[in-house]
């Protein structure tokens, strides 16, 4: 459902809440919404309790956060307020990775604990797919049958797009633009896009656990490390990143990231 994101309270919708312990909260995307987190959500039952983030600015009395920093110190005073005593798991989706960086690092300067950070096919600033990537896509085109080479080739080609930072930011629509108020959708992507463009990170966010649908190169991995400031963990899912969301891969993707929190939390004992 939509609700009225006018303040830190509402910024925080219940999307599966079967679980013992902390819950996981996941920013949006680049649409502002969390539509597109609830099949996610539902495989961490029962696990863990999984709460979407999502943008102020999404009904019409509320004028949308420009920056970065802005967002994720609502989204802190948000969880904070929802959930005091911590510790807390943070994650984020495409975009929200950027900015559940950021709110990690300010938990963390505030003297709490986050016992664990999901960045999801995260938006690596300063991070472009190489040309080495994009060969390697045409030649598993070309070696299908030619039966299949034009659906093949749109599909490959759409994974190239959305997984540019920029495209995502342009072109990522859902069922979910209906239900939002009207001259909204535009509004929250407006700023979501200025936000993206005019971000600087601040680094000194601890470790983070990287679930990436592709493989995982070093080129990216140096991106992060320096994005983050800190450890990069990072797990291949082998799966198409426009259907992450979608099962069989959402489920895989739960089941990745309760493993990863496990072996954490086994690691602290």
């Amino acid at each position: 459902r939509l609700i009225d994101s006018g303040g830190t309270d509402d910024v925080i919708v219940p999307l599966q809440l079967e679980g013992s312990g902390p819950p996981l909260y996941c920013v949006h995307a680049h649409m502002g919404h969390v539509f597109n987190l609830r099949l996610l959500a539902t495989h961490f039952a029962p696990r863990t309790a999984f709460y979407g983030i999502q943008a102020i600015g999404l009904t019409e009395d509320h004028p949308p956060l420009e920056t970065i920093g802005e967002m994720a110190a609502t989204y802190v005073q948000a969880i904070r307020q929802h959930y005091p005593s911590g510790p807390y798991l943070v994650g984020g989706y495409c975009f929200g990775s950027l900015v559940a960086v950021e709110m990690a690092r300010l938990l963390r300067q505030q003297g709490l604990v986050v016992e664990f950070v999901a960045l999801i096919d995260p938006d690596i600033p300063g991070y472009h797919a190489t040309k080495r990537q994009t060969l390697d896509i045409l030649r598993n085109i070309l070696r299908q049958p030619s039966g299949e080479l034009v659906r093949s080739a749109a599909r490959r080609f759409l994974q190239i797009v959305k997984a540019s930072p920029r495209a995502r930011l342009r072109g990522q629509q859902t069922t979910s633009n209906a239900a939002l108020a009207p001259g909204q959708h535009t509004r929250v992507e407006q700023a979501i896009r200025s936000a993206h463009q005019n971000f600087h990170p601040s680094g000194g966010a601890g470790p983070v656990h990287v679930f990436s649908p592709q493989r995982w190169t070093q080129s990216a991995q140096a991106a992060c490390e320096k994005w983050v400031g800190g450890e990069v963990h990072v797990i291949e899912l082998n799966a198409p990143p426009q259907d992450m969301m979608r099962d069989p891969w959402a489920r895989q993707l739960s089941d990745a990231i309760c493993l990863q929190l496990e072996e954490v939390r086994r690691g602290r004992r």
